[in-house]
């Protein structure tokens, strides 16, 4: 039997977040329903807070070496998703999960494979 890996979201968005009640209300009152993926939602508008946050802040918003530093130094982000840090490369840390198919379901796999 081949191996059968799939990558996902280990973020998982607490629901009972104010900040985030308040976007699905919006949400919902613009497109009649909720966002189909929580976690995608909330780790989007994240994503988009910290980089409008940091273009602000920055003297030239086109300077890419200063926008990694920036986000590399961000370590304690209270967002929609939770606390978000990024390590030295400017990755968020714990962001991803690999899992494989074990022929019944999918079971998580050691960060070493």
């Amino acid at each position: 039997m081949r191996d059968t890996h799939a990558a996902g979201s280990s973020f998982v968005t607490e629901v009972n977040n104010p900040e985030f009640q308040v976007f699905l209300l919006e949400f919902e009152s613009v497109y009649g329903e909720s966002p189909k993926f929580l976690n995608y939602a909330a780790t989007t508008l994240d994503a988009i807070n910290i980089l409008v946050s940091i273009l602000k802040e920055l003297d030239d918003p086109t300077d890419t070496i200063a926008i990694r530093d920036a986000l590399c130094a961000i370590q304690n982000y209270d967002g929609y998703s939770g606390i978000v840090a990024f390590d030295e490369n400017s990755d968020v840390r714990g962001a991803h999960t690999l899992f494989q198919f074990d022929g019944e379901k999918f079971v998580p796999l050691p960060l070493d494979q």
